[in-house]
C-alpha cells in the first residue's frame, strides 16, 4: 500500500516529512485528492527518488534549484487500492521547505486554506489511510477527520477560512512574488464556490496589471481550470467587473463592452456573450432537458480530448461562447436609414480568435476549432430563416460544418437563448430550440443520410469518361456525392445514369 511505503521510506531515512497543501484542504472537505505534497527540511530529492523506487513508479526533477521533485505513480491499482475514489494518488510532490523553517514555509505560501501541515507519523499514517477508505461524510469519516486536525499545524488560521468556506491571501505580497495567484485566487473561488475575502479581493484589484508578466502558458491553464468547472459564466464576471484580470490578458474585451448592438439585442456584445456561455452552461448542466436519444451522442463528443492536450472539445466550446461575436467590433457599420450592421462578423470574428488563441498558447487543433466554431456560428440561424429548408441545404449545412456539427448547433441555440434573454421572444426559442434538436436528431442518429457512403471514384470517372479532363474530376464528384445528399442518387447504378446524363450537358464534348 502507499501510506505503508510512504511510512517505511521516511523512518528508514529517519526524516520529519509533512503533509501540505491543497491535500489537506480537499481531505477535509471531503473533495477526491489526487496529488499529495509533502515536504521535508532536507533530502527531498533523495527522498523522491527512494519513495518512487519503492512504489514502482517515476522520479521527475521538477525544480533542482528549490530541491523539488516528483513520484508518478504508475500501478494506481497495486498501490492505492483504487476501489475508493478519494484514494486514487497519481502524483506524489516531495520539496524542501521554502524557508528556514516549517512555520516559514507555511507563511509564504498563497492562500490560508492552502497553509496547513499535518505531521507524518505512524498514527497520522493510519489515520489518513482509514480516512481515504471511509465514505465523506460519514460518522467515522467525521471522527477521523477530527483526529488529523487536531494534529495538523495551522500557523495561518487557515482551518478557520476552511470552516467559514472564503479564500484568503496570506498578504499582497503573494501576488507581487507571483501574479498568477491572482487567477488561482479565481479559480479556487470557482472550483469551491467560496467568496474571496474582501481584502484579498482588493490586494487583487490593486495589482490586476501584473498578471500580463506571466507567461502565457500559465494562465492558460488557469483560465482553462475556471471553464472547466460547471458554472464558470459568474466567475468570469467577476474577474471581469470586479477585479479587472481579464480584460488585462484580452483587451477585446473592452472594445466588445463598448460596441452597441443592433435592433436584434438589447445589450452590449460582451453582456451577450457572457450571457451566451451562461445559457451554453445551463444548458449542459441540464442534461435531462435535452432529447434522450441525442444525450449520449452529444455528450460523448463534448467530452473528446483535443489532442494530447488535457482540455476538452466542451472547455473550447465555453471560450469559444464567450467571445463568438468578438468580430462586431471590426465590422460594425450603419445603414442609410441608421439601423447598425455588422456584416461579415462570423469571418472577422474567426480571423480575431484565431490571434486571441495564438497569444494563449493554444495548440493548432484547438485554434483550428475555435476558428471554425466563430466563423459557422450564424450557419444554424440562417438555415432556420429560410421558409423551407431543402435537402440540398440541409446537405450543404452539414458537409460545410462536417465533425463540429454539434458544437456549432449547441453555440448557435446558446447565442439565441442569449438574445431572447434580453429582448423577449419565447415562443420562437421553442420552435428554433425544436428546429436545433432536429438538427442534432439527424445528425447524431442518422449520420448516413447525412454523409452517405460515397457510389463512385475518381477512377469510375476516368473509366467511363476518359476524355474529360482531370482538373473536372474533384467538381463532379462533389456534384454526384451533393446529389446522393439531396436524395436524388441512391445506388451506384444510379449515380452512373446520373453522370451519363449530367457530364454531356455540363460539360460538353466529353460524352
Amino acid at each position: 500500500m502507499l501510506w505503508k511505503e510512504i511510512e517505511n521510506t521516511i523512518t528508514a531515512g529517519n526524516h520529519e516529512c509533512y503533509v501540505v497543501g491543497g491535500f489537506l484542504r480537499d481531505l477535509y472537505l471531503g473533495r477526491p485528492v489526487h496529488d499529495l505534497d509533502l515536504v521535508v527540511e532536507s533530502g527531498a530529492l533523495k527522498l523522491a527518488r527512494e519513495l518512487a523506487d519503492r512504489v514502482g513508479g517515476s522520479f521527475v526533477l521538477l525544480d533542482a534549484e528549490h530541491k523539488i521533485g516528483r513520484v508518478i505513480c504508475n500501478d494506481l491499482q497495486a498501490i492505492c487500492n483504487t476501489e475508493i475514489q478519494n484514494t486514487e494518488i497519481r502524483e506524489i510532490d516531495l520539496a524542501e521547505f521554502q524557508g528556514p523553517s516549517l512555520e516559514a514555509d507555511l507563511k509564504a505560501r498563497d492562500f490560508t486554506v492552502n497553509a496547513l501541515a499535518l505531521p507524518l507519523n505512524r498514527e497520522t499514517l493510519q489515520n489518513l489511510q482509514d480516512m481515504l477508505i471511509t465514505r465523506p461524510q460519514s460518522e467515522d469519516w467525521q471522527l477521523t477527520r477530527e483526529k488529523l486536525m487536531a494534529n495538523t499545524l495551522d500557523p495561518c488560521a487557515g482551518l478557520e477560512d476552511l470552516k467559514r468556506k472564503l479564500i484568503r491571501a496570506q498578504s499582497k505580497e503573494v501576488f507581487r512574488q507571483d501574479p498568477l495567484r491572482m487567477l488561482r485566487a479565481v479559480r479556487f473561488s470557482c472550483q469551491l464556490g467560496w467568496p474571496l475575502e474582501e481584502t484579498t479581493q482588493a490586494w487583487i484589484t490593486e495589482y490586476h496589471e501584473e498578471i500580463h508578466k506571466v507567461s502565457a502558458e500559465r494562465i492558460r491553464d488557469e483560465i482553462f481550470a475556471v471553464l472547466k468547472q460547471p458554472a464558470a459564466a459568474a466567475y468570469v464576471k467577476a474577474a471581469t467587473d470586479d477585479l479587472g484580470l481579464w480584460p488585462v490578458i484580452w483587451p477585446e474585451i473592452q472594445a466588445m463592452a463598448d460596441t452597441e448592438q443592433n435592433h436584434h439585442h438589447a445589450v452590449d456584445v460582451w453582456v451577450h456573450c457572457l450571457t451566451t456561455l451562461e445559457s451554453l452552461e445551463r444548458i449542459l448542466a441540464n442534461p435531462r432537458e435535452l432529447p434522450g436519444d441525442i444525450r449520449k451522442g452529444l455528450f460523448n463528443q463534448l467530452k473528446k480530448p483535443l489532442g494530447r492536450c488535457p482540455r476538452r472539445r466542451q472547455d473550447l466550446l465555453k471560450w469559444v461562447a464567450l467571445f463568438h461575436d468578438v468580430g462586431k467590433t471590426r465590422t460594425k457599420g450603419r445603414r442609410p436609414d441608421g439601423r447598425i450592421t455588422f456584416y461579415g462578423h462570423d469571418r472577422a470574428g474567426g480571423e480575431i480568435i484565431a490571434a486571441m488563441a495564438h497569444r494563449l498558447m493554444l495548440g493548432n487543433k484547438e485554434t483550428q476549432l475555435a476558428q471554425r466554431l466563430v466563423t459557422m456560428h450564424m450557419r444554424p440561424l440562417q438555415l432556420y430563416s429560410l421558409n423551407q429548408v431543402s435537402p440540398k441545404a440541409r446537405f450543404r449545412f452539414f458537409r460545410d460544418l462536417g465533425p463540429e456539427a454539434i458544437e456549432v448547433l449547441l453555440l448557435a441555440l446558446a447565442d439565441f437563448e442569449a438574445k431572447v434573454a434580453f429582448r423577449g421572444g419565447r415562443e420562437e426559442l421553442a420552435d428554433y430550440r425544436q428546429f436545433i434538436y432536429d438538427l442534432l436528431r439527424l445528425y447524431i442518429t442518422r449520420p448516413a443520410r447525412i454523409f452517405p457512403p460515397k457510389l463512385i471514384s475518381g477512377k469510375d470517372i476516368i473509366t467511363y469518361f476518359p476524355g474529360l479532363p482531370h482538373k473536372l474530376i474533384g467538381k463532379i464528384l462533389d456534384e454526384v456525392y451533393e446529389a446522393q445528399g439531396e436524395g436524388k442518387v441512391t445506388t451506384r447504378a444510379e449515380a452512373l445514369a446520373w453522370l451519363e446524363e449530367t457530364i454531356p450537358r455540363h460539360y460538353p464534348g466529353h460524352s
